[in-house]
């Protein structure tokens, strides 16, 4: 799914979908045009980011280590 379709799904801007990237907490794909292309794990772990920091007001910093420990305990599921 491009940009446009996590922004809506996640409520999170694009700036700030780029920056989650740029941190490497999330690793879209490039397509054959070059333009990135997000998993469903992608805009889950967004969804996650975005809750987290909303709701308790974390840095990014914690915010990536509550992702982790997400990513951890889906991955064992």
């Amino acid at each position: 799914m491009n940009i446009q379709t996590v922004e809506k799904i996640t409520g999170l801007s694009k700036r700030m979908i780029r920056h989650y990237e740029d941190f490497g907490l999330i690793s879209p794909k490039r397509g054959e045009n070059s333009y990135r292309e997000y998993t469903d794990s992608d805009v889950e772990q967004g969804m996650i980011r975005a809750g987290s920091r909303k709701k308790n007001n974390f840095k990014m910093l914690r915010s990536h280590h509550t992702c982790e420990l997400a990513k951890l305990t889906i991955e064992t599921r």
